[in-house]
């Protein structure tokens, strides 16, 4: 695969509204694909290549404005509106649009509302690979209610069409009234697409009567051979919930400032010493020390929000970029480059000076910090992703939690006008294990000084497929699944204090995949395990270990 691509964009706030500025983004770009490969069965050589040009145009209105005072009763609303095209080389142009509203009811409640419809093109793989034949490949037949050796045509399908999509999104986000930064997420989305391009379905009698060309039997009634490649189903209706549950903070206290020329603690005061004035304390303090961020004497609702921002963009381990979507948005435009990325010196800059103490702001810039085995290159903002990004030894520990349950609510399938519908929670399922109305997503983590832990858990429930009504097929049924993935990382350079030399972004992990060793089970009407269905055979992997060491140059 070769990819060349860039873009162009210009963004600002040329106009002032009652509620706040306008905000603009234009932007332009070209990307390149190229895949070649070659497949050493059928002797088949590809090369396929996709240029597309793609521009378009975002607009932020602020319409009411808390913050700024403007019919502040109703609350903050904001509309964005979005437009662009995309025109491929072997495709033709597509187009998209979305507008959205957006409700900050109070400081710690938001609603949104956004439609999008877009156009979609079938991938350059999907359209353009080449025909290959397989031979003997397990294929389960519901027909029969058995495993059968068929031959397998896979490759590309050039008959393909665009795919139209019209999405409603509606989401809700409260910061819980309890201790940290805990918040609930609500997501609906209600999507309706046609023409959608799809993988081809498992072999139950609605896909075979829907595509009878692409099955062939003998008179007996056994397949012996099927095509593969993808499909164009006419509409496609889901609606689906996610209820989400986000919480990050730190564990600890910073190391209380001391050393000389910085105020001291209360415990290592002298006796009979005056309590040094807030006056003094800055007029002593150097020029960099002032201007740290201090919440103190802030309005209540201010403070709340400032330790929000503090706890976001303190959470994130050394060498990764934090979560912004926590900061305002004129906040959060000056940590970006034009292109959109995060310009790191500036986020290393707010970093230093939001994260300069307390329990919630992460480690303290401050003497106590310089005293430790940090390097004196790293102290002055040259020893790697540490020093980038403000961090220090001897912080607190920070952790996250991201716990997620989807239900899907409907989701259907017409393959052609005049066909039946399938109905995918019903018993029609298209996908090889089927379609679980629930599933469940965990992601946390810990960090501290370098040295980090990381969970990924993952749950999908119960399905079915219905084979078919006709004698002599078999229905499966398909048991839930739970994955636990665990990941434990130690950046070399920070734990040494060696930052400057060869350990300089090298990080040490060690990986655990699906330590439980779980493994689908699916069952047919008797109870047992068609051949195709073994667990050694849909998992044979099964439970990973293994070492990895990574160098960032």
């Amino acid at each position: 695969l070769t990819s060349l691509g860039g873009k162009a964009t210009l963004r600002g706030r040329p106009v002032l509204l009652p509620a706040g500025e306008l905000g603009l983004t234009f932007d332009l770009g070209y990307n390149w694909n190229r895949i070649s490969s070659d497949d050493t069965r059928s002797a088949v050589r590809t090369r396929l290549s996709r240029g597309d040009l793609e521009g378009g145009v975002n607009a932020s209105i602020p319409l009411t404005s808390r913050r700024e005072g403007f019919a502040d009763a109703l609350g903050s609303f904001a509309a964005n509106f979005q437009a662009g095209f995309n025109h491929l080389s072997d495709f033709g142009t597509l187009y998209d649009w979305s507008a959205g509203l957006t409700w900050e009811v109070l400081d710690d409640f938001q609603l949104g509302a956004t439609y999008v419809s877009a156009e979609a093109a079938p991938s350059l793989a999907a359209l353009g690979n080449p025909l290959i034949t397989r031979f003997n490949v397990p294929i389960f037949d519901f027909a029969r209610g058995d495993t059968a050796l068929v031959t397998v045509t896979s490759g590309g399908n050039p008959e393909l069409t665009e795919e139209k999509q019209r999405d409603w999104k509606f989401t809700a986000n409260w910061k819980l009234p309890v201790p940290g930064n805990v918040r609930l997420n609500v997501d609906y989305v209600r999507n309706r697409s046609n023409n959608v391009t799809s993988a081809f379905p498992a072999l139950t009698q609605a896909i075979e009567a829907a595509f009878p060309a692409r099955v062939t039997r003998d008179a007996d009634g056994r397949l012996l051979a099927l095509d593969t490649r993808s499909v164009t189903f006419a509409e496609t209706r889901a609606k689906r919930l996610s209820i989400g549950l986000n919480l990050r903070g730190s564990i600890g206290r910073a190391p209380q400032r001391g050393g000389a020329g910085r105020p001291q603690s209360r415990s290592a005061r002298p006796e009979g010493t005056p309590q040094t004035s807030a006056a003094t304390t800055n007029a002593q303090q150097p020029s960099s020390e002032r201007r740290r961020f201090d919440p103190a004497g802030m309005p209540e609702g201010m403070q709340e929000r400032m330790k929000a921002m503090r706890a976001q963009l303190c959470a994130a381990p050394a060498g990764e970029i934090p979560d912004l979507s926590e900061l305002p948005e004129r906040l959060a435009q000056r940590l970006k480059n034009p292109d959109g990325s995060i310009n790191t010196e500036r986020l290393a800059r707010m970093r230093a000076r939001l994260c300069g103490g307390g329990a919630d702001a992460g480690p303290p810039q401050n003497a106590d910090t310089r005293q430790t085995a940090a390097p004196a290159g790293a102290r002055r903002g040259r020893g790697g992703p540490a020093a980038m990004f403000g961090q220090r030894r001897n912080g607190p520990a920070r952790y996250f939690l991201s716990l997620t349950h989807t239900i899907e609510l409907e989701n259907t399938i017409q393959i052609a006008p005049g066909v039946p519908i399938l109905d995918q929670l019903d018993g029609d399922a298209t996908a090889t294990f089927g379609l679980p109305r629930h599933s469940t997503r965990l992601s946390g983590g810990i960090f501290k000084n370098g040295v980090g832990l990381r969970l990924i858990g993952r749950y999908a429930g119960s399905t079915f497929i219905d084979g078919s009504t006709q004698i002599g097929a078999s229905n499966l049924t398909i048991d839930d699944l739970a994955t636990l993935n665990v990941r434990v990382f130690a950046d070399l350079g920070r734990i040494t204090g060696q930052e400057d030399g060869i350990l300089q972004g090298m990080r040490l992990s060690l990986r655990a995949d699906n330590i439980f060793d779980g493994r689908r089970i699916v069952r047919d009407e008797t109870g047992a395990t068609p051949l195709r269905f073994q667990p050694l055979l849909i998992d044979p992997t099964g439970r990973y270990l293994g070492v990895q060491l990574r160098k960032l140059f």
